[in-house]
């Protein structure tokens, strides 16, 4: 194919391509491939920017490029690099050809690109925008001489084709974005101006809406939108009025003009205004003319109205405000001297209502003495070189003859310059001000004969005025010497240097200064102190013209604060000695005042404090807090005082222990309104008093363990006694006589077993199983046995009450109480006597509870214990209830058996008190609260049948003859018994047996392992297997184990063969 075939071929196909073509970036890829195809080596598109360095960017390119457009640098400048064909073409807007680039001398600094890639001769084709190139189509061939004089022609025909094509793209695009353009711009300013677009087509029914317009309505995603939906929601009170307008603009007579402002009720409930403006738009003639469609905007003009309604109210806010007032307001028209005059002003004047408020009439009514001068004023205001504004004060004369003080304020306008400026109108407003001007006479006496100063000063320092009382206090004969003497007030009046300055510069910024206090020269040069109130004046420009105020002489009452504020400090030093500090407790406004001291005390800074009665209890200990808490209300109640002891945790993590006491007082009701009293920092009293009682707790253990040893080596006497008894009448064949001996050595031991209760009782170390019983039964249950502790020569009785209520309490606890009591009643009739025992229910009212300020008003079943022996001594009664307290000879006594009596009482919520007098007995009333529920079964007691059993019994026991006896007691029970010695050696015991294990009897207290620990890991190994734990001292083990704490599953030691038996069967049976 010939060069020219080639040139035409591209042609067309770049036409077709144009005709096309709707995106310029891909009509130039195109055009550049058509080239090539049609048989050049490499074709491209160059677009002139408008750059500093003018640069040729490629917009597309086809064929063998291979990096070239990356690999050279091409401008459009007149520069070696703009000098090419393409850039030339460019610059030019001329084709330029190179036959051969080898012998172009303008192409050299790209031939050696060029020759790689096969490039022999080229052109460019300027691509016109009219009169200027805005790119270039650069052509390559592999053959010199490919564009000649028939091939350029058709080259520069396509290149202008392709020009056009990308122009016309251009516009094509620049003509879209201008329709978008404009039609955002529509949208925003229909949105901006929150206006609702809507086109009803009557035909169809159809309603469009814009989003705004529906936001208006209220209309939500959900709803079906249609014109029932608008017209329901129009305000019920605006249907008629919107359906009047839509009938007019549909009347096919009218005009089609739709115009009316509404409310509407929006889903929400809210009231909005809407303003709506559309065209209704009809088809044919007369008759048979209908509505078709009605276009229109809506807007939301709720602010508008609402502004509207705001206007109106203030505008007759201001209406009553100026009758209220009684200001009188006038507005005269210079050009048709008309006047207009409101009532107010009318009545001021005195003026007829068929009277003419004009210049004549009013100077008319003015005081003679006033007129020239007010004349003067109104002529000054009236000028052309005049400001226009004019107040004045003066004299009305009323037609009764009655005087009144008015004042006038008014502006003048005018229209015109220089000259020819006159005046056109003046408004103003006049205010009767005679109550004033008599209350300024008043004002007169009262500052001549006011016994505070009164003053008026300069800012800079001057007096413009002071009262009498004012020259006394600075010791000035009269007001006129001291305004005479005194030019610098700060200078010659403040001790202080600067605080004149300070008094400026506060009442400058706030108006007023209130009870700024300064010490100030006299006269004689003495010193006073002074407290002033001021404000300051200024004129209708906001400059300050004067101070004016009052001055008190405080002088007294600071050297009284003064004399106080010593006083405090000596008080202060004297609590601060003492570690004693004073507190306030305002009860209505809980705000709690606490002297220096207590925040020492406390560890506070004054500014952490919350200075309230919860802030107070936040930083009490929390063990003590609910104490301190009930003992403040049970003050206000009037139940006790509030004198207490209790722990507070100070900031910094030191516990201090304080004595706080305190007095409530009362108003005429009774309310507690208030409550004062004192702290006082008890804790290095607190640990010398615990150094004095560890002296005096070593003395009585010392004291126990002499006594405790005393009974236990007499019981371990006749033990031993009785054991070498028995031994020998069995050795010599008679077993029958050896039983009496057994018999007193099983006395002994339950005696020593009572002994060691009697000691965990009192150590509160006893396991304890309260139960809801019925008093009487468990003391008739118990009088056996009380008739076996006191001998024959001593009768026991009991009279129980009539239906006692119930109570909560530990059966062995009844128990304890009622053997300790008897063996000291024993103890105190050793030639015999009697015991008696009572019950009945009593109901502690206030005065019982004002009687034995121990209890709490309530209800409560009383134990009585009376006996006819020694009694007990007076100095004696405060001391009986105290541990080791004694009064049996050395080595008699543990003087447990009271404290634990005491101890059990208060342990279980009740009261004990005692009746004593020497040679006439003792009665010890018990009171134990009423308790609610039913009756707790007792089980049965020591004596009831045992029943024996079969099953496996694992025994852990670390005491070897404890073990084996209890294994033997076991087995004689028909049990099988495992053995071991401790927790690990039970474990694997029950890990290497194939048997069955249906209990775990285990000591609580072992070396290693503890019993709890064991119980734990075997119930995880052998689960549901039952436990039984045993123990005469358990101390806090088995507190974190509730379950193992139960009556239910606890053996105290040391226990009987059937006691063990009847506990072992009730487990399994359970």
């Amino acid at each position: 194919m010939s060069t020219v075939q080639i040139a035409l071929t591209a042609m067309t196909r770049i036409v077709q391509a144009v005709l096309r073509s709707t995106d310029e970036r891909s009509l130039l890829k195109e055009a550049c491939a058509i080239i090539v195809d049609a048989g050049y080596r490499f074709s491209w598109v160059g677009e002139a920017e408008h750059d500093e360095e003018k640069k040729v960017r490629p917009m597309a390119w086809a064929g063998h490029e291979d990096g070239y457009l990356s690999a050279i640098k091409v401008s459009w400048d007149d520069s070696q690099y703009g000098r090419g064909p393409t850039g030339t073409a460019i610059r030019t807007g001329k084709a330029v050809v190179i036959p051969d680039m080898r012998e172009a001398a303008e192409f050299s600094i790209w031939l050696n690109e060029a020759s790689k890639r096969g490039y022999r001769s080229c052109c460019a084709l300027p691509l016109m925008d009219g009169e200027t190139a805005f790119a270039a189509l650069s052509i390559s061939s592999g053959q010199a001489g490919a564009f000649g004089e028939q091939e350029m022609p058709l080259l520069a025909n396509l290149a202008e084709v392709l020009a056009f094509g990308i122009m016309n793209l251009r516009g094509r695009q620049k003509a879209e974005a201008t329709i978008q353009q404009r039609e955002e711009q529509l949208r925003q300013a229909v949105s901006v101006s929150k206006l609702g677009i809507f086109d009803h087509d009557h035909l169809t029914g159809k309603i469009y809406a814009s989003e705004e317009h529906q936001r208006i309505y209220g209309v939500g995603p959900d709803d079906a939108f249609n014109v029932s939906l608008l017209l329901s929601r129009i305000y019920p009170g605006d249907h008629e009025l919107v359906t009047r307008a839509i009938e007019r603009a549909h009347d096919p007579a009218g005009d089609g003009l739709y115009e009316v402002e509404h409310r509407v009720v929006r889903p929400d409930g809210s009231i909005r205004w809407l303003t709506t403006r559309a065209q209704t738009f009809f088809e044919g003639e007369k008759s048979a003319r209908r509505p078709v469609r009605t276009i229109g905007a809506v807007a939301d003009i709720t602010e508008r109205r609402q502004a509207e309604e705001a206007l109106r109210q203030r505008e007759e806010q201001l209406r009553q405000a100026v009758q209220v007032s009684q200001l009188g307001v006038f507005d005269h028209d210079h050009q048709t001297d008309s006047v207009y005059c409101s009532p107010e002003c009318r009545q001021i004047f005195g003026l007829a209502p068929d009277d003419q408020f004009i210049l004549p009439v009013v100077l008319g009514r003015i005081h003679t003495e006033d007129r020239e001068r007010t004349l003067n004023i109104i002529k000054a205001a009236h000028a052309p070189e005049g400001t226009g504004t004019h107040e004045m004060e003066y004299r009305v004369v009323r037609p009764d003859g009655s005087m009144r003080w008015v004042t006038v304020r008014a502006q003048t306008y005018f229209e015109g310059e220089g000259s020819a400026r006159r005046a056109v109108r003046t408004v103003g407003a006049v205010a009767d001000i005679t109550e004033r001007r008599q209350a300024e006479e008043k004002y007169r006496g009262i500052f001549d004969h006011a016994v505070v100063g009164i003053f008026q000063s300069t800012p800079e320092g001057r007096y413009l005025s002071v009262n009498p009382a004012l020259a006394r206090m600075w010791g000035y004969d009269s007001p006129q010497e001291m305004i005479t003497t005194v030019s610098d007030i700060g200078r010659q009046e403040y001790v202080v240097p600067g605080q004149r300055e300070e008094f400026k510069r506060l009442i400058e910024e706030r108006g007023v200064v209130s009870d700024y206090e300064y010490e100030f020269y006299r006269k004689d040069g003495s010193r006073g102190w002074t407290r002033v109130n001021a404000r300051v004046v200024r004129d209708a420009r906001g400059k300050t013209l004067y101070y004016e105020g009052t001055d008190q002489d405080i002088t007294e009452q600071k050297r009284a604060i003064d004399a106080l504020r010593e006083s405090e400090k000596r008080l202060s030093d004297a609590q601060r000695i003492a570690r004693m500090g004073n507190w306030d407790w305002d009860i209505a406004t809980n705000a709690l005042y606490w002297s220096d001291e207590i925040y020492r005390i406390f560890g506070v800074q004054p500014q952490q404090f919350g200075a309230t009665y919860e802030a107070f209890l936040g930083y009490v200990h929390a063990e003590d807090r609910e104490f301190v808490d009930r003992s403040v209300h049970e003050a206000f109640q009037g139940r006790s005082s509030y004198d207490i002891e209790h722990r507070v945790m100070r900031p910094d993590g030191e516990t201090r222990t304080v004595h706080s006491q305190g007095n409530v007082f009362r108003d005429g009701s009774g309310k507690a309104v208030r409550m004062a009293g004192t702290v006082q920092d008890v804790t290095e009293n607190k640990r010398l008093e615990a150094q004095f009682k560890q002296a005096q707790k070593m003395e009585a253990v010392g004291r126990l363990a002499g006594g405790v040893a005393h009974d236990f080596n007499n019981l371990l006497s006749v033990i031993m006694g009785y054991t070498d008894l028995a031994g020998g009448l069995i050795e010599s064949g008679k077993p029958a006589a050896a039983a009496d001996k057994i018999s007193q050595i099983r006395r002994a031991a339950e005696r020593g077993a009572s002994l060691t209760r009697q000691l965990l009782a009192f150590s509160r170390r006893q396991m304890v199983h309260p139960q809801i019983l019925d008093l009487n039964k468990v003391v008739s249950s118990s009088s056996e046995m009380l008739k076996r502790l006191v001998g024959e020569d001593v009768s026991v009785t009991f009279q129980p009450g009539k239906d006692p209520w119930l109570v909560k309490v530990d059966p062995g606890q009844i128990e304890q109480i009622l053997m300790n009591l008897t063996v000291n009643a024993r103890d105190a009739m050793p030639t015999g006597g009697r015991i008696v025992m009572e019950t009945a229910n009593i109901e502690a009212d206030e005065h019982f509870v004002s009687q034995h300020p121990l209890m709490l008003p309530g209800a409560y079943v009383m134990l009585s214990f009376a006996d006819t022996g020694a009694g007990i001594a007076p100095e004696n009664l405060p001391l009986i209830f105290e541990p080791f307290f004694t009064t049996k000879e050395t080595g008699k006594g543990t003087g447990l058996g009271l404290a634990t009596v005491y101890g059990i009482v208060k342990q279980n919520n009740g009261s004990i008190w005692v009746y004593s007098e020497p040679d006439k007995g003792t009665v010890f009333r018990i009171c134990f609260p009423k308790a609610e529920g039913a009756e707790t079964h007792l089980p049965a007691g020591a004596n009831a049948e045992v029943r024996r059993g079969t099953e496996t019994v694992l025994l852990v026991e670390d005491e070897a003859q404890l073990r084996d006896l209890t294994a033997t007691l076991l087995e004689e029970g028909g049990y099988q018994v495992l053995r071991a010695e401790n927790g690990p050696a039970a474990l694997a015991l029950a890990e290497n047996s194939s048997a069955r294990i249906d209990l775990l009897l285990t000591d609580v207290i072992m070396p290693g392992m503890s019993g709890v620990e064991l119980c734990g890991q075997m119930q995880k190994m052998r689960p549901g297997i039952r436990i039984l734990c045993m123990s005469g001292y358990t101390g806090d083990h088995l507190k974190p184990y509730g379950q193992f704490e139960s009556e239910k599953t606890f053996l105290q030691k040391p226990f009987s063969q059937p006691i063990l038996l009847k506990k072992v069967r009730a487990v399994l049976d359970a």
